[in-house]
């Protein structure tokens, strides 16, 4: 029986209680319109404020503020009426509310500065909150109507939730407005943007999502007469819509962006550039208005799908990812500095302008059917590139060298154009592989502005196209072999192509030379197999190279050879302009002379045998040296032999025959001339047959080592000078002596 009377007594024990706590809370009203604080009991219905345990109602018609000037712990909250504006204000306050709580439509909390709001709520907002500074509110907050964040340092760690009616409203009244968001949240209204002076609104949200509906809205608005931007910390998923009015700047710091909804620029020359981070773009749509940017900084943006509008620009930099997942690239021209241009699918479509600036790597297999432009160095390309005709490789080179490295061989169908703006030069390397330059395809090499200097190229080259050297161009062909079946125009006078180092097999096509310009070889190696000429006082050069020539005839222009190689498989090669020797050159080539072999310097050798038409010239003209040549074998002079020194310098001319005789034909003709500088001689070394005419103009010594000299025609002296016969034999078989002055 005890036990049951104890049993009985609990249930009617929590009645009491709970009637005891009903009898003691109670509404505690706001008496009048007037303004006060919190803890004054006169201006409270139960003459003093609300306690733990009661509803504090300000809801009395008019405009009046409550000064939250004590902490405050209350049951409810019922701020707000139709008429008027209601406001509580505080500074350096705390208010908690145990239990569901109310803002009404003119209600105003107003948290000035380094206040707390806490408590189980929850707080509906159908009126206005208020952040100032420094404020902190861990209730949780359901908004239909606005928030308003006037300055930094606000952090909301309870949950917010939110209607189509809500808004948040950044109105950075004096200084950044900024709140901090523990958890991810849905936006289901508006999030706006726009300060009434001159400051910047920052949203931060630590861990979590922020969604942005279908319906909903993120504004970012100008800031009036300011430069700047706004900005948010956040993975955002917009379903819904982002409107750029002035620039935006998102940091996704943790997990991932997503879009699948809309992004405006509503007016122009605004950017919106995403920090850090994925950014998973899957459909939507982007409209730019004009100058505008999307942009991406230390991010990796996933085009997975989705469409552009407008004449704005796409811009990745400091070590962005571009994965542009589609088969077309999004229709806006693309800027890049120091990223990365991918994609997973097996082909990429541009139609839009692409820039690469520095730094950057494209691993996308590409497909230009537009314009890429290389403005700066360290840029490579390790994809596949293909061409359409209308396809434009643009050197521009805006403040440095533009450079671009392509790890494979690959054809232009278009344009290479190597057209500085300013005073740089464009380099164009291929790493493996030929570059094919198609029938109908254009390289250009430009000039730069008010500059002397060159573009370049390291690779094969397969020209069936056309190269138009307006601009000097050095290609260097590091593996493989170039070829020629197309047109080399020099476009301006004064310019030169060289080929460096490895083979070039002309095979046909046609050098349009202008006036003073030059195809040059340099370590390298010339193989003419076939080719025409046109244009006059063109010249080829061949330093420290090998020019094979199979044709009957060397080209038409003349030809300069300095530490080289002239070699020929034709049974002779017919020359047909100038050949200059300079230092270290070696005729290996059967040669019959019709126009000149100048000789400037020291060196030279002539292996092949050497057959010389009535109107040749082999000139000994040494410009910085003794000019030298040894001729393995006789030969027969049907021209002229000129050993002559034009420099004002102490140099000799030197002719040796190793083996077998000089033969100066009836029509021959071998001068002796002055050098300006000097009182010596010049000299050749030689079994001589003199048919023709000697003519001692100045001192000259004839050594005959091996066999004898024969004379049957005329030896002429002029001026005094005397000719020293050194060594062997000479039988004076006829012909005439001229000596008026001089002596044998």
């Amino acid at each position: 029986m005890k036990s049951h009377l104890q049993f009985n007594w609990i249930p009617l024990l929590i009645v009491f209680l709970l009637a005891n706590f009903q009898l003691n809370a109670a509404n505690v009203s706001w008496n009048a319109a007037v303004n006060g604080n919190w803890n004054d009991g006169t201006k409270w219905s139960g003459g003093s404020a609300p306690g733990i345990n009661d509803t504090a109602v300000i809801n009395i018609a008019g405009t009046y503020t409550v000064t939250l000037n004590v902490n405050a712990s209350i049951a409810k909250l019922d701020l707000g009426n139709a008429t008027g504006f209601q406001t509580i204000t505080a500074t350096s306050r705390t208010l908690t509310l145990a239990n569901a709580s109310t803002i009404n439509p003119h209600g105003i909390l107003d948290l000035a500065s380094t206040n707390t709001l806490n408590g189980a709520g929850p707080l509906n907002n159908s009126g206005r909150i208020v952040l100032n500074y420094n404020n902190s509110i861990s209730c949780p907050i359901n908004n239909t109507d606005t928030i308003f964040v006037d300055y930094s340092a606000n952090s909301m760690t309870g949950a917010l939730t939110t209607t189509s009616t809500a808004v948040l409203y950044f109105r950075c009244a004096s200084s950044v407005g900024q709140l901090t968001f523990s958890n991810g949240w849905t936006n289901n209204g508006k999030i706006i943007m726009a300060s009434i002076s001159c400051q910047y609104a920052y949203m931060i949200v630590t861990a979590g999502v922020l969604v942005n509906p279908v319906g909903s809205i993120i504004q970012s608005s100008p800031l009036p007469n300011c430069i700047g931007y706004n900005r948010i910390d956040a993975a955002i998923n917009n379903q819904g819509t982002i409107n750029i009015g002035y620039s935006l700047r998102i940091y996704t710091n943790a997990g991932a962006s997503t879009n699948t909804g809309t992004v405006n620029f509503t007016s122009a020359n605004n950017t919106l550039t995403y920090y850090n981070g994925i950014v998973n773009w899957n459909s939507g749509s982007v409209n730019l208005a004009t100058g505008c940017t999307f942009g991406f900084s230390g991010a990796t943006l996933n085009w997975n799908g989705g469409t552009t509008t407008g004449t704005g620009l796409f811009s990745f930099t400091t070590a962005s990812v571009a994965n542009l997942n589609t088969a077309s690239m999004p229709d806006q021209p693309m800027y890049f500095y120091s990223s990365t241009l991918a994609s997973s699918q097996p082909l990429i479509t541009n139609s839009r302008r692409i820039v690469l600036d520095y730094n950057n790597i494209v691993t996308a297999n590409l497909q230009n059917t537009d314009t890429i432009f290389v403005d700066y160095s360290a840029n490579s390309m390790t994809g596949a590139l293909t061409t359409t005709s209308t396809a434009v490789l643009y050197f521009r080179c805006a403040s440095s060298v533009g450079q671009l490295t392509f790890s494979n061989g690959w054809t232009n169908n278009g344009k290479i154009i190597m057209a500085s703006i300013s005073c740089q030069y464009a380099y164009l390397i291929v790493s493996a592989g030929v570059l094919v330059n198609p029938v109908g395809s254009v390289i250009q090499s430009s000039p730069l502005p008010n500059c002397i200097g060159y573009n370049r190229i390291d690779a094969a080259v397969n020209n069936q196209g056309t190269i138009n050297v307006d601009y000097t161009l050095r290609i260097y062909t590091a593996t493989g072999a170039s070829t020629n079946t197309g047109t080399v125009n020099y476009t301006s006078p004064n310019t030169t192509l060289t080929f460096y180092n490895g083979t070039v097999n002309w095979n046909g096509g046609t050098l349009n030379f202008n006036t003073g310009c030059v195809l040059a070889f340099n370590s390298a190696t010339l193989n003419w197999n076939a080719g025409g000429l046109t244009g006059a006082n063109g010249q080829f050069i061949f330093e420290s190279s090998t020019g094979n020539f199979t044709t009957a005839t060397t080209p038409n222009t003349r030809m300069y050879f300095n530490s080289s190689t002239l070699a020929s498989t034709m049974l002779p090669l017919t020359s047909a302009h100038l050949i200059e020797l300079n230092a270290n050159n070696t005729i290996s080539a059967a040669v019959f002379n019709t126009d000149t072999i100048s000789i400037h310097s020291s060196g030279n050798t002539m292996t092949g045998a050497l057959t010389t038409a009535t109107n040749s010239v082999i000139l000994f003209d040494g410009l910085n040296s003794n000019s030298i040549l040894s001729v393995s074998s006789g030969f027969t002079n049907n021209g002229l032999i000129r050993l002559y020194n034009t420099a004002n310098n102490y140099y000799y001319s030197y002719l040796t025959v190793s083996s077998g005789v000089l033969i100066n034909a009836s029509t021959g003709i071998i001068r002796s001339d002055p050098n300006p500088a000097i009182t010596a001689y010049n000299r050749i070394d030689a079994a001589l047959n003199n048919q023709g005419n000697i003519l001692i103009n100045f001192t000259l010594r004839h050594y005959t080592s091996i066999g004898a000299s024969n004379n049957t025609g005329t030896i002429n002296f002029t001026g005094g000078y005397n000719l020293e016969v050194y060594n062997g034999i000479w039988n004076w078989d006829g012909g005439t002596a001229t000596s008026p002055s001089s002596q044998i």
